[in-house]
């Protein structure tokens, strides 16, 4: 055999050995495949924090003649509904806030804003009703035989002030719905002692 034959048949076997199966590359590297990320859930968000209040607000046991108003022997500040006497724990204290703006054109909580139409309420659970100081009341409210203004007081004048007391001077008509008054002295009970 020459070797043009030699040639010729390994050329040959292999174009055969090639035959039936196709001619393949070798594989390119396959590019990591990366696992899922795991599912988390959502952690709650932090509830908002209240507003601090100053050192001295006014206690729930500093409020005197409510019978609601546990005695304790130093006061204790008011950081949210929670620390007011019942039922004025159970408030909801937006709803306060906005039974209050039917109150805000012609009352104030902040002791620098002064007087309006009405007196300023800051510190109105701490004084005698009709002695926010600059304040010109009707004489019936000046004669007020009430010792000082407790949440039980506040609610009945809320509800119908002219009956509480005929002859003062505010206009308002009241508020009849009892959780809404509820809900408004508890805000107006923290908010008048920042």
């Amino acid at each position: 055999m020459t070797m043009r034959a030699i040639f010729s048949a390994l050329g040959a076997m292999a174009v055969l050995a090639g035959c039936g199966e196709p001619r393949t590359e070798a594989p390119a590297p396959a590019a990591p495949v990366e696992a899922p990320a795991p599912v988390l859930e959502a952690a709650p968000a932090p509830a908002p924090e209240a507003a601090p209040l100053p050192a001295d607000p006014v206690a729930p046991a500093a409020i005197p003649g409510d019978a609601a108003a546990a005695p304790a022997t130093a006061p204790v500040a008011l950081t949210g509904v929670a620390a007011l006497p019942a039922p004025y724990n159970e408030a909801n204290l937006e709803d306060g806030k906005g039974q209050f703006a039917k109150c805000r054109n012609c009352h104030s909580l902040v002791a620098a804003e002064g007087n309006k139409i009405g007196p300023n309420l800051h510190g109105v659970f701490t004084r005698h009703p009709g002695t926010a100081p600059g304040f010109k009341y009707s004489p019936a409210m000046a004669a007020n035989p009430h010792d000082k203004w407790t949440p039980h007081e506040i609610d009945e004048w809320l509800e119908k002030p002219t009956e509480y007391l005929p002859g003062n001077a505010m206009f308002f008509t009241g508020i009849r719905n009892e959780k809404d008054r509820r809900d408004v002295i508890a805000y107006v009970m923290i908010e008048s002692a920042r």
